[in-house]
């Protein structure tokens, strides 16, 4: 089905590249790697062919390859991907938006799951800033929200060293799902 799909939007680059990055990311998030470069890479291949290398439309597609890149633990090509997704969305002034964040929130999560402690250091202010920025974007109790707040608190524990400011992050994370619960 997937290659009738893809024959029967020729005509509709742009549509079918935003298809396969789509698809191409959900693969990611259950783990089918190969699956997933395979249809991202054809999907920044059309962004290119077509000039849109430098648009919004394919700042997607870079955060999942560069996420690709950061499980394969390809560190210095995911960390082109993830400036290339922060460069263009600063072009753009998108860089207050929720796919902002995003970026900032894997690209922590690749130093911290990589031991790169002092990127996750220098990177602290932009992971705060971020993790303010979805909060009040998405809400406290939306599960974005919480996996920013818990890559913020493990950044504390693993590159400060600072358990208390942690366990402040993570009890007041707790409180703010209760309420959101009640």
């Amino acid at each position: 089905s997937m290659l009738r799909l893809q024959s029967s939007l020729l005509d509709q680059p742009v549509v079918r590249a935003r298809l396969l990055t789509s698809i191409g990311t959900s693969a990611l998030n259950v783990g089918m790697l190969r699956e997933a470069r395979s249809m991202i890479t054809e999907a920044i291949s059309i962004y290119q062919d077509r000039g849109l290398q430098d648009d919004l439309v394919a700042v997607n597609a870079y955060l999942a390859l560069a996420r690709i890149e950061a499980e394969q633990r390809n560190i210095e090509v995911a960390q082109n991907w993830f400036g290339k997704s922060k460069a263009v969305l600063a072009a753009h002034a998108a860089d207050q938006s929720n796919l902002w964040t995003d970026v900032i929130v894997y690209q922590a999560w690749m130093f911290l799951s990589s031991k790169i402690s002092e990127c996750a250091k220098d990177q602290l202010p932009q992971l705060q800033h971020a993790v303010q920025l979805k909060s009040k974007l998405l809400g406290n109790e939306n599960s974005q929200t919480v996996l920013a707040k818990t890559v913020l608190a493990m950044t504390h524990v693993l590159v400060l060293r600072d358990a208390t400011a942690a366990v402040a992050e993570l009890d007041l994370l707790l409180l703010e799902i209760q309420d959101a619960s009640i």
